[in-house]
């Protein structure tokens, strides 16, 4: 999420060593169009079409910003400009995201059109002059992008989406141009609200490369190679959702989503330092960095009791049977709660995980072999009646259960869960 606030940064302190000259801005524009051509080009290619849209809004503004001799020899088209831009960022970041299809198309087609045609009227090389731009702190253009910056942080704080963050550092950058009150500066800050532009539609690609699109958790990709890039003492937890399929088979696959997102919620928010990730399925993987398997585990266990105390309601098919009216305007204050819940079809209940922990150690030298007695710990959880966890060691096994005692645990046997 950092790319774009680190271009900005960048850029502003080479604003401040930006030499004069007619060659130099004629360079700025070029560069401003090359970046533009460049990120219309990817957005086609990752069908964006909130990027590639908002990338025509920042050519169209570029014509009456580059084309002034000062901001003040044209107010009506600047303070145009300067209101189309937040406007347009808020108008594009809601609309959703379905490629370029004819049916997405006409909405984002009339959009553009109508910026077209409002700056094609009122622009002009030279228009009323006036001694300032009314740039004060209350005025319409300043509140407008201030309600656009909130907008946006709280799209980002929500989606946490390296998309959402560009449109907020981009806009940020056009605000600096149009404040500097020099065209030269604020074309120069145009190509680089393009270029963040850009930047997150990199770093979205790796995003969705390197995490997974459900939950939010880094992928089995990132897994591996996090795993791989371990040389120090560390710790591997296996995790998987008890009884998933029949859960999923009972409720529908939405209502499964529902789980695995709650699921990973819990993980992310594991403590100890513990990094989730999501590595198939209903299956997790949580890495603790510079801890053994017991210094782990009480975070392990933790996680296990957060996640069963969890309670979420369901629809069951009763409900989606029934029709909606005078039957749930007859239930009064009266009827019980149980039968409200029976009539509604909606049932509370909780799921549970399995986990199995393994620690690098002589035995279990390489990456893979971690992996399998983390495994193979994860399979004694499930024997064990899930809903436990699982430690294993090259010394006699010690298994922790939840809802129930370690005598209980005890008397199952103990044994190594490496093979030979």
């Amino acid at each position: 999420m950092l790319p774009g606030g680190l271009l900005l940064f960048a850029a502003v302190l080479l604003m401040q060593f930006m030499p004069p000259g007619r060659g130099f801005e004629t360079a700025i524009q070029f560069a401003c169009y090359a970046t533009i051509i460049v990120g219309c080009l990817l957005a086609w290619r990752f069908s964006s079409t909130r990027v590639f849209c908002l990338l025509l809004v920042l050519a169209l503004a570029l014509q009456p910003i580059s084309g002034l001799s000062s901001f003040a020899a044209a107010r009506v088209t600047m303070a145009l400009v300067a209101v189309l831009l937040p406007v347009n960022f808020v108008v594009f970041s809601f609309l959703p995201e379905r490629g370029f299809t004819l049916a997405s198309i006409p909405i984002r087609l009339g959009i553009l059109v109508a910026d077209f045609v409002a700056v094609g009227v009122t622009g002009r090389p030279y228009g009323p002059a006036a001694t300032n731009v009314g740039w004060s702190v209350l005025s319409p253009v300043n509140i407008l992008f201030a309600i656009a910056f909130a907008i946006f942080a709280l799209r980002l704080v929500h989606y946490r989406r390296p998309v959402e963050s560009g449109f907020l550092w981009s806009l940020l950058a056009i605000l600096l141009g149009l404040l500097s009150g020099n065209r030269i500066t604020a074309t120069a800050y145009l190509a680089v609200a393009a270029l963040i532009l850009c930047a997150s539609l990199v770093e979205t690609s790796y995003f969705l490369a390197y995490h997974d699109e459900l939950t939010g958790l880094p992928s089995r990709r990132a897994f591996r190679e996090h795993l791989r890039s371990r040389s120090e003492i560390y710790s591997l937890a296996a995790i998987d959702v008890d009884h998933f399929k029949s859960f999923n088979d009972r409720y529908g696959h939405d209502t499964g989503d529902q789980v695995l997102r709650m699921v990973a919620s819990r993980l992310a928010n594991v403590t100890g330092g513990g990094a989730a990730y999501r590595v198939g399925g209903e299956e997790f993987a949580v890495l603790f960095r510079g801890k053994s398997a017991q210094e782990a585990f009480p975070h392990l266990d933790l996680l296990r009791q957060e996640i069963e105390a969890s309670v979420f309601r369901v629809r069951t098919g009763e409900r989606r049977s029934q029709g909606r009216g005078s039957d749930r305007r007859k239930l009064t204050s009266r009827t019980p709660r149980r039968m409200i819940r029976a009539k509604s079809g909606g049932i509370d209940t909780n799921v549970t995980i399995s986990i199995g922990v393994a620690e690098a150690n002589v035995s279990t030298r390489t990456v893979d072999q971690v992996i399998e007695a983390a495994d193979q710990a994860l399979y004694v959880s499930k024997d064990s009646g899930r809903n436990c966890v699982t430690i294993a060691s090259h010394a006699p096994m010690r298994r922790f259960l939840g809802r129930r005692s370690r005598r209980a645990a005890a008397s199952e046997g103990q044994g190594s869960l490496f093979r030979t």
